[in-house]
């Protein structure tokens, strides 16, 4: 599985009877022998620590265990890894999840799956959109941390040429940059323009209909008057007001991923920082400070926001030597942490992922309703 939104509230909902294992490990994304073995050992190093928890009970789990030795013979499962992996297993059997950030490793044996990692993770900004206005081949992308890849859309229009193939004006002018050219006769610059106007509104039509009920954020890719006139015809509530300028029909999925990749990422932290600058303004009645007063906020129903300390950006990973990025640190007290997302969550609240060293401590914070 992926980490989205279905796959959260999949575990989260799992009502299975018995001791069940949550299971976090770094990683490589980029395969060799070397990295597929130092993966393997990782993995078996916690396999062996769980079979020694006293929580562990061979009679019930022990089918299941053995499924997950399996594992470490599987070389095509560990050479086409992410940068994280999280297994989740129980008596009736196991389910991995291909993680988009790094974690920290960390196994955990409890009467419920430990899910607010995930939950955490998927607030960083696990997936969006990229919408590709080029009059050759329009695209909708989905993107992750990790890569891009285009989506098959209904109704989503052809070529610009394909689409008005029929109508008679000079098609040579029509992918100048600004896809409306000049024209000798008032009719036919007249006739292109609405075609073009056409065109958008099919495009948006298309896109609107497949992001229907979802909340990533959608970036456009295109020149300046395609995305002005691309953002007046779309009604998907998620469009982000910073663009990426250019002609897109000349980039690749990766191309684009790249181009993507820090806007998103700085709209990410640009929302989280709002978060935090909201709850800092806050009134002191209005805010939670750790488990034990916001477990009792909770409890009245009034947690709005959880702000959870829970991530650093580094570059000391298990694969050392690259640029910085963002680990997932997983607390020794995690059940506590897994409690309370569950009930903010479950109560319409909002939880969301924030740096270790956003406040002088690491405690978790909470913004109330009333």
């Amino acid at each position: 599985m992926i980490l989205n939104e279905t796959t959260i509230q999949h575990l989260l909902h799992t009502q299975t009877p018995g001791i069940k294992l949550s299971l976090y490990q770094p990683t490589h994304p980029a395969s060799s022998g070397q990295t597929v073995k130092e993966d393997v050992i990782r993995f078996k190093n916690i396999i062996q620590a769980v079979r020694s928890d006293a929580l562990y009970d061979e009679v019930a789990f022990g089918d299941t265990m053995r499924s997950l030795e399996a594992l470490m013979d599987d070389v095509d499962f560990w050479k086409y890894r992410t940068v994280g992996l999280a297994i989740f297993a129980d008596k009736d059997g196991l389910e991995t999840v291909s993680l988009s950030y790094d974690v920290t490793e960390a196994y955990y044996l409890e009467e419920q799956y430990q899910v607010s990692p995930l939950v955490l993770m998927h607030s960083l900004g696990t997936e969006y959109y990229i919408l590709d206005i080029n009059h050759t081949r329009p695209r909708l992308l989905k993107g992750s941390p990790l890569s891009c890849r285009e989506l098959t859309v209904a109704g989503m229009p052809a070529s610009f040429d394909e689409t008005f193939e029929n109508v008679e004006y000079n098609t040579e002018l029509q992918h100048q940059s600004g896809g409306v050219g000049t024209f000798h006769g008032h009719d036919d610059q007249a006739a292109l323009r609405d075609n073009t106007l056409r065109y958008y509104r099919m495009i948006a039509a298309a896109v609107d209909a497949y992001v229907a009920h979802h909340s990533e954020p959608l970036l456009l890719v295109g020149v300046e008057n395609r995305v002005g006139s691309m953002r007046h015809f779309l009604s998907y509530p998620h469009v982000l007001a910073e663009y990426v300028e250019g002609n897109g029909k000349a980039m690749n999925e990766q191309a684009l991923h790249d181009v993507a990749t820090p806007v998103i990422e700085q709209y990410s932290a640009m929302r989280r920082q709002e978060l935090i600058k909201a709850y800092e303004k806050s009134s002191p009645a209005r805010i939670a400070i750790g488990a034990e007063e916001i477990g009792a906020v909770a409890a009245e129903q009034r947690v709005a926001t959880l702000l959870v300390p829970s991530y650093r950006r580094t570059a000391d990973t298990i694969r050392g030597g690259y640029d910085a990025s963002i680990v997932v640190q997983l607390p020794a007290h995690q059940p506590v942490y897994e409690s309370l997302v569950r009930e903010v969550l479950a109560q319409g609240g909002e939880v969301v992922a924030i740096a270790v060293d956003a406040f002088d401590d690491e405690m978790v914070r909470a913004m109330c309703r009333f």
